[in-house]
């Protein structure tokens, strides 16, 4: 599984096959305790989903060793705790209901992940085929936890085929329908996502946008040695000379305004103010960039979870990390990143946990816990109103259905503003990006990606990445992309897999916990 995923050996048929192992270990517990054995599944799965989280996740630790090693020993857990249901259910139900079992509870769990505040989905399934775009053309209708559901079907026809394979009786009908089902179940989708991808044009009214990629280091320059107006003048420069009339969108970084900007007196900010004076300037430009701010409450307004008082005073204010719209009305249009990395923006389930939030992963600039909003913020171009643009800030970028809720409201196109630097160059951030693909796909929107450094690029329609830039280099990059306005049946319906799976899952958890009290002579009562 580990030399199937991204940037980690990519053989992506690996994924296909990655699990028959832990099937087979599954299997032959399964079949001793049928026999009167106490064998645990527990620390083989844990083992094996151990070592996929090491190799795929390791770089982690660059950003912090005990964060890194949270989220994998954590994970792990997870992943583990899904298999020992699985296996749970196949003792007390039988083994052809518990491979329904394995593939809905799998993708309940995924599904949780995405959504709780312990969120962690870096490694759903349906991610490692994020660089097979022409054979994933179909997120269109199912999402990333549509080619989570594939692997996972495939794994299980493999190793079932196997099975019967070695089986002493070896019955012939079975095999070969197992077969059959297996080529099926590989070639059908195969075979549709490239009709799509040779056949799909892309849609919509033309923008120009150009992208900088400043290179700041982010853990001994952006919080430190450079001022931020100095930051600001590097990123300016970047963008000089690939300027003209014809540029409609500038898109910055994450935290490209490092200092703290108070959003109810903003011009009180250098960077704020001067990035104002460039718009008057260039008066056919919106610049969208990210940026620290924060808001005070009075004592008498209602206050969020994630909510700090001064030391003076009986104010209170909340830290966001946040991009903002800047264009020829004058009127900042804030958004605020609300999905969160648990850790380091957050601590999990702030209400309960508030007292923990001082103990945040400190990464400089962007730590602690933050404060969120509810609705996806949409920019729009003044002199195109009906031009929305979603402004997904790094981590957010994961969340398939997250990210649909921008075009719900009115976005054309994608713009992914991320700091990638914290994890230097390992395949983290090339993970991030290749994540990126898969949002393109599935809402069928031009990306324009502003990283401060690792990989800025643009992506089409079909998920096909233009002028990626290198690693630690400082770029600016222009192209004309297309905003397209159609939704697709994911942007529409959003993970209704996810949703099948929660209610299934609950079902067969149900019948698991009657069947392990209810005798076997009066279960058919």
């Amino acid at each position: 599984m580990s030399l199937g995923w991204p940037h980690m050996g990519g053989i992506t048929p690996l994924l296909f096959v990655g699990l028959v192992p832990l099937l087979w270990v599954e299997e032959q517990i399964y079949l001793r305790k049928q026999n009167g054995s106490r064998q645990r599944l527990s620390p083989f799965s844990y083992l094996a989903f151990l070592t996929f989280n090491a190799i795929t996740t390791w770089w982690v630790c660059h950003a912090s060793v005990g964060g890194g090693i949270a989220a994998i020993v954590f994970n792990s857990a997870f992943m583990a705790g899904v298999w020992q249901l699985y296996h749970f259910t196949k003792r007390k139900v039988g083994r052809r209901e518990s491979w329904f079992a394995l593939i809905f509870y799998w993708i309940a769990f995924e599904s949780i992940h995405l959504t709780w505040e312990l969120t962690w989905p870096w490694l759903t399934f349906g991610n490692g085929l994020a660089n097979a775009t022409a054979l994933v053309q179909w997120y269109e209708y199912t999402g990333t936890l549509g080619g989570s559901t594939w692997i996972l079907v495939v794994n299980l026809l493999v190793f079932e085929l196997v099975r019967w394979w070695k089986s002493s009786e070896k019955p012939t009908k079975v095999r070969n329908r197992l077969a059959a089902a297996l080529i099926l179940t590989l070639v059908v989708p195969m075979a549709a996502s490239l009709s799509i991808f040779a056949s799909y044009e892309e849609q919509g009214e033309k923008v120009d946008v150009l992208v900088l990629q400043p290179n700041i280091d982010p853990y001994n320059d952006k919080f430190g040695a450079m001022t931020p107006e100095q930051q600001l003048d590097k990123m300016l420069q970047l963008a000089d000379p690939l300027l003209d009339d014809r540029v409609e969108y500038v898109v910055g970084p994450e935290t490209a305004l490092p200092s703290t900007v108070w959003e109810d007196h903003p011009n009180n900010t250098g960077t704020f103010t001067q990035l104002q004076y460039f718009v008057r300037e260039h008066s056919y430009l919106n610049v969208i960039i990210g940026m620290n701010s924060a808001k005070v409450f009075e004592p008498d307004q209602p206050l969020p979870a994630a909510v700090r008082k001064f030391s003076k005073g009986d104010k209170y204010f909340e830290k966001y990390n946040t991009a903002v719209q800047f264009d020829r009305n004058e009127q900042p249009i804030f958004y605020h990143k609300s999905k969160l990395v648990p850790g380091v923006e957050r601590m999990p389930y702030p209400s309960i946990f508030k007292f923990l939030g001082d103990f945040a992963i400190d990464l400089g600039g962007t730590s602690g816990s933050m404060g969120t909003q509810k609705e996806r913020t949409v920019y729009f171009d003044p002199d195109r109103p009906t031009l929305g643009v979603a402004p997904v800030i790094c981590y957010e970028s994961i969340f398939g259905e997250y990210v649909t809720d921008y075009i719900r409201n009115g976005a054309k196109l994608i713009f992914i503003v991320t700091n990638d630097g914290w994890w230097e160059d390992t395949p983290g951030y090339k993970q991030h990006l290749a994540y990126g693909r898969l949002r393109a796909i599935e809402c069928r929107r031009s990306i324009a990606r502003s990283a401060n450094t690792g990989i800025s690029c643009f992506i089409n329609q079909r998920g096909d990445v233009s002028q990626a830039t290198g690693w630690w280099v400082p770029a600016a990059i222009r192209e004309t992309i297309l905003a397209n306005d159609e939704e697709t049946v994911y942007v529409k319906y959003g993970d209704y897999l996810a949703r099948v799976a929660l209610l299934v899952s609950a079902l067969l958890v149900l019948l698991t916990i009657v069947r392990n009290f209810v005798p076997k002579k009066s279960s058919a009562v």
